[in-house]
């Protein structure tokens, strides 16, 4: 039974980017995923989404590990066939078919592995949703004030002003003060 979902705040701003790599034996043969780079709040930490992708593959596939901040990805054995390679017949007829000779060229040959751009993951399987959350109430500033409906003096202060700090002056010694 499939999990509910869940929503995850995101810290700053989400990072999203195309990004196609191709097959190193056969140019022809490419691939493109959207990838996203940001942190997200798990649990109250801190996490990066390069991890949580990394972390749910290690539970699913175990085709994708973090190495030096780049989400490193074992590709499929018909990334590293080149041109000619394999079963006759297109790609897509070829499932179940890597048997008899086909078994042994392939049972030796390492898979290849394509490398994301540092810190960017593709969800992998994940069904991710990025939904704008909606946009807080602005905060109340101390120093704002309601519109006034009486008049201000001149030099008096208003509740937007700082107070200044106001020192009279001696009154000229001819003045008489009552």
């Amino acid at each position: 039974m499939p999990s509910r979902d869940e929503a995850y705040r995101i810290y700053g701003t989400r990072e999203q980017r195309q990004f196609t790599a191709c097959s190193p034996f056969n140019p022809n043969l490419c691939r493109t995923w959207l990838l996203h780079r940001f942190d997200l709040d798990c649990g109250g930490v801190r996490v990066p989404w390069l991890a949580v992708i990394a972390a749910a593959s290690e539970q699913m596939t175990g085709r994708a590990w973090v190495e030096n901040g780049h989400l490193r990805l074992r590709m499929s054995p018909f990334w590293g066939m080149g041109p000619g390679d394999g079963p006759p017949g297109p790609p897509e007829r070829w499932r179940g078919r890597f048997q008899g000779e086909y078994a042994d060229r392939w049972s030796h040959r390492s898979r290849a592995v394509v490398e994301m751009p540092a810190g960017f993951a593709p969800a992998l399987g994940i069904p991710a949703r990025f939904i704008a959350a909606p946009a807080p109430y602005p905060e109340i500033s101390s120093a704002a004030a309601p519109p006034r409906s009486t008049p201000v003096r001149p030099n008096q202060p208003t509740q937007n002003e700082p107070v200044r700090d106001a020192r009279a002056a001696p009154p000229p010694p001819d003045t008489a003060i009552a």
